[in-house]
């Protein structure tokens, strides 16, 4: 069989590059059906599994939930003839969040043999949510510039059936690169009391599609002039003509080239320029920098 064999995250968009091709055999195990045998091996560790326990909803009804003992992250492994037994923790009766965990675990392979032992098993936490109504939340598809768009995004609530008035706040990364994203965001749910009821409502995200462009920035080598003195003329300088940093962001390094020793002029220009955040990460990809070069002039005595 072929295919491709990459890494995804939930509602993040995913580049599948030819490098990312991979085949691998394939059986067939009488009363189990196909069941895939690594024999090539590959640059992934295929022995590695996040598990978290599914996310449960329920609507409010007085009574009390328990999380169900259903695991997600473990679908590769199911459709290769794994199977598991698990239990998780978690109950809740009142409108609110819980969060659930898995307590115990056991794999076992396509034969029914124990074989967690040899798994890397990093498990993580789900949630389990009692709630008073369902309340859709979208957001539109945009075309922002990086670095200078609004952190609350434009967003259409379908709270059809909902007697509460209710004050919607949204919010969103302004630090999102350059490219094609999923126009997410954060929201919070305030009652007519300005009370947080966030959590007593099921939430159902859409997101549109946010495209970021590249800031646009216009940098000058500096300008120097001189007497001839037999020293050659060198500026280092750089001004910021057009445009602006986005707040945080510091020029970290820059390379000019320039030098005039005799009598006359040159161009000083700029070949290199590295932007970093205030985290220390090189965000250079984000701008889109013109540079123009700046005069050296030397004079006669």
């Amino acid at each position: 069989t072929v295919g491709a064999l990459a890494a995804t995250e939930e509602n993040q968009w995913t580049d599948v590059l030819a490098k990312n091709a991979h085949a691998w055999v394939e059986v067939y195990v009488n009363n189990v059906g196909w069941v895939q045998v690594e024999v090539t091996g590959s640059a992934a560790d295929t022995n590695t599994v996040a598990l978290k326990p599914a996310d449960a909803y329920y609507r409010y009804d007085g009574k009390e939930h328990t999380a169900p003992s259903v695991l997600v992250g473990f679908e590769a492994y199911a459709l290769r003839g794994y199977t598991y037994e698990a239990k998780v923790s978690g109950s809740r009766t009142k409108l609110g969040v819980t969060e659930t965990e898995i307590t115990e675990l056991k794999i076992f392979n396509a034969i029914g043999k124990d074989v967690t032992d040899h798994f890397n098993i990093k498990l993580e936490k789900g949630i389990l949510q009692i709630y008073t109504d369902e309340i859709v939340l979208e957001s539109e598809s945009e075309t922002v510039t990086y670095g200078s768009f609004s952190a609350t995004p434009s967003i259409f609530m379908d709270d059809s059936g909902i007697d509460e008035i209710l004050t919607v706040i949204t919010t969103r990364d302004t630090g999102v690169s350059v490219g094609r994203n999923l126009n997410k965001f954060e929201v919070k749910l305030l009652d007519k009391n300005g009370e947080d009821v966030t959590a007593h409502y099921r939430i159902t995200r859409s997101y549109g599609e946010l495209t970021v462009v590249p800031l646009q920035i216009t940098m000058k080598a500096g300008d120097a002039t001189k007497v001839y003195d037999g020293e050659a003329l060198t500026c280092g300088e750089v001004e910021l003509t057009e445009g602006a940093l986005v707040k945080g962001h510091t020029l970290q390094s820059l390379e000019i080239v320039g030098s005039q020793k005799l009598v006359g002029r040159s161009e000083n220009v700029i070949t290199y320029v590295a932007i970093h955040d205030q985290n220390g990460k090189n965000v250079t990809e984000n701008y889109e920098i013109t540079l123009l070069p700046g005069t050296l002039k030397v004079t006669m005595r």
